[in-house]
């Protein structure tokens, strides 16, 4: 399991239910070396992104959706932050 993301996958949270862990299931690999693998959520196990010859398709995970959902997560911490 994952926490949120690593050094390439730039996806923070999955667009479905907000879960920030990840886990990762291995689809293909070539002589014992994984060459693709699904980044899944660890709550709803919605596909988040996708890992495929040492690149993640991080442009076809963050969409508009993903976009306005991550301005909404960062007002909400913001406001918590005040709050406290």
């Amino acid at each position: 399991m994952i926490k949120c993301h690593d050094d390439g996958n730039l996806v923070k949270f999955c667009k479905k239910c907000g879960c920030e862990t990840f886990w990762e299931h291995n689809v293909d690999s070539v002589d014992w070396q994984v060459v693709e693998k699904e980044i899944i959520c660890a709550d709803c196990l919605c596909v988040v992104n996708y890992w495929s010859y040492g690149h993640y398709q991080n442009y076809d995970a963050i969409d508009d959706e993903y976009m306005e959902m991550e301005k909404r997560k960062m007002r909400e911490k913001k406001i918590k932050r005040i709050i406290k």
